[in-house]
């Protein structure tokens, strides 16, 4: 790859190749001087999808151009960073294997963000990790698109999808596979969740669920 041309590839799908690494559009740990990034080896590219591939660590992408990143379906960790992707508008993560806590700390500046999806992770938030991840993104004010559905706290906390529309703002249009509506965004205002009693019941849950959470 590193011998072919992308200077004006505008989209690109590695698909179902087996892909460990992917370090021609990723930043180095260590750069070295005059080192390529994704900016110099591909500067147009605004999507990029490397799906159904087995990548482990998450990549550094430094792309400006960069709108839609799909890792979908590898076996990913931990969030890939999100610092060099200023104009990121999609990320999907699904079917992964993230058991962090943790997300990125840039992910509350990232105001292009409009599609995002962990879906089918290993995702072990409480109901006070999973309020204070909704403030962060809730900061960029622009995520229409949410998908969180089949981690392991969805089953420790079922109220989460009321919970997270109740907390994340009305940009929200659809979330996990229904549409909110301000029918049911007002249904679930009229019964507000509160955090401190879904904590508590939530640690009831993971003491007596055979299923507990990972955490690192």
């Amino acid at each position: 790859l590193a011998r072919v041309s992308f200077s004006r590839l505008e989209k690109l799908d590695l698909s179902g190749n087996r892909i460990v690494s992917y370090e021609p559009f990723a930043l180095p740990a260590r750069p070295t001087p005059g080192q390529p990034t994704g900016a110099d080896v591909a500067p147009r590219l605004r999507e990029l999808i490397i799906r159904s591939n087995d990548i482990e660590d998450p990549p550094i992408f430094a792309m400006p151009r960069l709108e839609v990143l799909d890792l979908a379906s590898n076996k990913l960790k931990a969030w890939p960073e999100l610092n060099f992707l200023p104009r990121l508008e999609t990320l999907n993560l699904m079917h992964n294997a993230i058991a962090v806590s943790a997300w990125p700390e840039a992910l509350k500046q990232m105001f292009t963000l409009r599609r995002l999806n962990v879906s089918s992770n290993q995702i072990p938030w409480s109901p006070r990790e999973l309020f204070l991840f909704l403030k962060d993104i809730r900061e960029a004010g622009r995520v229409s698109h949410l998908a969180l559905e089949g981690n392991p706290f969805c089953q420790l906390f079922p109220e989460y999808q009321a919970f997270v529309v109740q907390n994340l703002g009305s940009s929200l249009v659809r979330l996990d596979d229904f549409g909110v509506t301000p029918e049911l965004r007002a249904e679930i205002e009229a019964q507000p969740i509160h955090p401190e009693e879904c904590e508590e019941a939530h640690n009831d849950r993971v003491r007596s669920h055979p299923i507990t959470a990972k955490r690192e």
